[in-house]
């Protein structure tokens, strides 16, 4: 999966970008009280482990 994809996920389930960090795109959402730091490399895949770890914090799985 790649980060725009995965931002996407992120997106529809209610999560906001609130800022970008060098390739870091930074997500809130009003109901968590963390915030979701997603590596943006274009189209270079992220790995399975990031990938379950960001679902996990973001409630998607």
């Amino acid at each position: 999966m790649t980060a725009r994809e995965l931002i996407k996920r992120l997106e529809a389930a209610g999560w906001v970008e609130v800022r970008q960090a060098g390739s870091h795109r930074i997500f809130k959402n009003p109901n968590f009280q963390h915030n979701l730091s997603v590596p943006d490399h274009g189209k270079q895949d992220l790995k399975p482990g990031l990938v379950n770890k960001l679902l996990k914090q973001a409630g998607l799985k």
